[in-house]
């Protein structure tokens, strides 16, 4: 993933007391500004993230929020305001987000609401604060500043609670849930028309965000039959990378390559199919731990049950009574 960092947004940083070169230090991230673009795994993105939760006062987050403040510096923000409306604007916010952050933003219509759900790609671990509220800030700000109104979500669902700052800017107060997150909007006000509709400047920047979405989708891709593989290998008992390499027709040093290139590892992969596969589990009721843990390849139940509690934060009956 490639973040571009020219000298104005460097300046704009400054300006609100935001040093960059300590955030990435922070982070142990090599700092290499000089080259004006910093190249991120998918790992490295999620610890800064981490970095910012920890050093950003909600002042600060609200200000790197605003896309009025730094939409100059971000082409996916131009198209989202070039759009007809609000409902357009979240939808190729959407498709294009993966261009600029390993963010997936789900989009779901139910009669007259439209909800929007905010997940990283690899779907192990939870959004950061700061993350989580910088994203569902920026689709706010696009759609206050796309209308020239003051929009307010029907319901915001949330693991973290809101400071009086921010809770003053959604307009409404936000219902707690330990992992899952939500922004909900009436559907007649996605359907107001944008102010700021430019179909110039979309079809200009449409053709590059197409060409560097096609350039991330082949890892995806990748990464798509890796997880085919890993899925039919792990009742076996024998997942191992050399065994996934050769039902992939490749060597082990091959897989770990492209792997690194896609900003990840064969832990963090077999982790994430083994994740989605109990998850899938645990909707069988008639399905034990036991079997469960055997079914996802653990040699000790212990093992499971700790990994579903750090995948899930509770154990698996505590999630299935909540399925209920």
């Amino acid at each position: 993933m490639k973040i571009s960092i020219d000298q104005q947004f460097q300046n704009f940083l400054e300006l609100h007391h935001l040093d960059l070169n300590l955030l990435l230090e922070e982070a142990q991230i090599p700092n290499l500004l000089w080259k004006e673009e910093i190249v991120l795994t998918n790992q490295q993105f999620y610890k800064f993230q981490e970095v910012l939760s920890k050093k950003l006062t909600d002042e600060q987050l609200l200000l790197i929020s605003d896309v009025q403040n730094f939409g100059l510096f971000m082409p996916i923000f131009f198209v989202a305001l070039s759009s007809a409306n609000g409902l357009q604007a979240i939808k190729r916010l959407a498709k294009y987000k993966n261009v600029i952050a390993p963010v997936e933003i789900k989009v779901s219509i139910q009669e007259k609401h439209v909800q929007v759900e905010l997940n990283d790609i690899s779907e192990i671990q939870n959004l950061s604060r700061f993350s989580l509220f910088n994203e569902q800030l920026i689709i706010l700000s696009i759609l206050r500043t796309g209308t020239g109104q003051n929009i307010i979500p029907e319901k915001v669902i949330s693991p973290y609670p809101f400071s009086s700052s921010i809770l003053e800017v959604f307009g409404i107060s936000p219902e707690l849930s330990k992992n899952d997150n939500l922004l909900s909007f009436n559907l007649q006000d996605l359907e107001l028309p944008f102010l700021t509709r430019n179909n110039s400047m979309w079809r200009m920047i449409e053709p590059e965000l197409n060409r560097q979405l096609e350039e991330i989708k082949t890892p995806s891709d990748f990464i798509n039959s890796l997880h085919k593989e890993v899925q039919l290998l792990i009742p076996s008992g024998d997942c191992s990378i050399q065994n996934v390499a050769r039902k992939l027709g490749i060597s082990s040093r091959t897989l770990q390559r492209n792997l690194a290139q896609a900003g990840t590892t064969f832990k963090v992969e077999l982790q994430s199919v083994q994740k989605k596969m109990a998850l899938h589990f645990s909707k069988d009721l008639n399905l034990t731990t036991d079997e469960i843990s055997y079914l996802l390849g653990y040699s000790e139940v212990s093992s499971f049950t700790r990994a579903f509690r750090k995948w899930t934060g509770m154990t698996l009956n505590q999630y299935r009574k909540k399925l209920i």
